[in-house]
Order: structure tokens, then sequence, then C-alpha cells
């Protein structure tokens, strides 16, 4: 999914229109990562019995990530504050979009941030999780999917949250997940409301149809998958540097494409190895 994400922003950059087909199954990558950190979540909260301490504790570590990762990419920004005076841009953007100069990407922990405090203020009051959810699917309908953490992050995040707590009472998980997949596409092709409810919450249940045993390598794939989305920017926006005026070609997205998500996943290798080491083990920070 990842690397879906990666491909968005390199056709952002190069002009590139891709076929709707295309783009709405980049359209499922981010979804499905909010439903994927709402499932996650609540399957925490059922397994500590706790809920407020892990919804506080959860919020705490979102917040712990936007800040480094906006401090890693606080170069980046500088560059851009100085050469267009934008610093009054740059706070507006940080805290009300969740992203800055070309980090496109760090809107998600914004939205999810949002999403979760959302969430935890209508526990706190003792709002049943099934109501939170159709709350969250008004705001997704109201705002028409609105790319901020209240229309699309809590919705998302909280049909995760449904999945798991109603996940032995789930029949046939896997051709309704792939129903909702394939309705997604087609509502997101049409621009329907609810199409990236329906890809990313269909995705979940597909993948979770699939009973793996924990392995180690599971926790690998997922650092590394988070690393791929965290770091693909930096190249993104090198490339922007090295061609300001970036010929159009439509093969040129997927040459870039491919080769943007080459030297990303070596460089997320490179920091998962560094960071086993005393020496760059506050590498760890970064990863959650």
């Amino acid at each position: 999914m990842a690397f879906l994400v990666i491909g968005i922003h390199v056709g952002a950059i190069t002009n590139t229109t891709y076929s709707p087909l295309l783009i709405a199954i980049q359209s499922m990558a981010v979804p499905f990562f909010f439903v994927c950190s709402g499932f996650f979540l609540q399957h925490k909260t059922i397994r500590t019995e706790q809920e407020r301490h892990t919804l506080a504790a959860y919020l705490l570590k979102i917040l712990k990530l936007f800040i480094l990762w906006h401090l890693a990419w606080l170069p980046i920004d500088i560059i851009f504050i100085l050469r267009d005076n934008s610093l009054g841009l740059f706070f507006r953007n940080l805290f009300i979009e969740g992203e800055t100069f070309f980090s496109w990407h760090l809107w998600f922990l914004h939205g999810l941030l949002v999403a979760v405090a959302v969430v935890s203020l209508l526990r706190f009051v003792k709002v049943p999780l099934p109501l939170v959810w159709l709350i969250g699917l008004l705001l997704m309908w109201l705002g028409d999917a609105g790319r901020n953490g209240l229309f699309q992050g809590m919705p998302l995040v909280t049909t995760g949250m449904i999945v798991r707590e109603y996940d032995e009472k789930l029949v046939a998980r896997l051709p309704l997940g792939l129903l909702c997949v394939v309705l997604g596409i087609l509502a997101d092709i049409h621009q329907y409301p609810l199409a990236l409810l329906l890809m990313g919450g269909g995705m979940l249940l597909v993948v979770t149809s699939v009973r793996l045993k924990d392995r180690l390598v599971y926790s690998t794939i997922r650092t590394s998958s988070m690393l791929v989305y965290f770091l693909h920017m930096y190249f993104v926006v090198l490339l922007v540097f090295l061609y300001p005026k970036l010929p159009h070609h439509y093969s040129l997205v997927y040459i870039a494409w491919g080769v943007i998500s080459m030297l990303t996943f070596l460089t997320a290798y490179v920091f998962i190895r560094l960071s086993k080491y005393n020496d760059f083990k506050w590498l760890r920070q970064f990863m959650g």
C-alpha cells in the first residue's frame, strides 16, 4: 500500500493523469492505513480492557510521531520558508492540515490524531462504539470524504474498530470484503460518497480473512511499510529540486515511481539495520 502512495505523489509532481481504475486503486492505500490503525487500536483496547488508558497512550504515540517526522522534514520546510517568505503559511498548514511544503504524507498522522481524539471524546461521554461509527459515516457523507481527520480519518478509524469489535461475528468475510472493494472502486471512479470507506474497510476484511500465525517477519514488514511511507517524499522532493521543470512524458512517471520505490525501500532497510545498534537506537523513536 505504501508503494501506491509513492505513485500518487510521483504522479502529482509530474502532472500525470492516471487511468480512472489506477487512481481508484491508489486511493485505497491511505484509507486502508486508517482502518488498520483503528483495527489494531481496538484490538489493544480489548486485550488490555483499559479503553481510556489505551486511547490516551495511542494519542501520545501519534503526537510524538507527528512532531518527530515534522522535525525531520524541517530542513526542507526552511528552504521554502526562506525562498517564499512564507512562515505564516507554514504554521497555518502545519496546525490546520498537518502538512507543510511537500510533506503531503504527514497529513495522515494529523488526521489520525484528530480522528482518535474525537473517538476518545465520544467514548468518554459513553457513546456506544456502533453509534460512534454511525456518526463517522454521517460525517463522511456530509463532508464528501474531505481530506482531514474529521471527515475522513474518524469514519475510517471507527470502521477498523468495528471490524475488530465484532470480529468473531463476521461471516463470509472474504467475499464480503471483495464485494466492498469492487463497489468502492466503482464508487470512486464515479465519485460517489463513501467510496474510500468501502475500499479501505473491504480490504481490511480481505486481509483479516487470512489467519496467519504470528511471526517476527510480519513486524518487520509492518515497520518497513511504515518507513517507506514516511521516507519516500524525501526522494520525491529531491526529484523536484533536481528537475524543477520536469518534462511531461507518460512513461516517465512509471520510471520515477519504480526508482523512488527502490531507493526508499533500501533507505528503510538501512534505517532498520542502523536502529539495531546502540549508537543509532534513537532511530527507533521514528518507528512508533
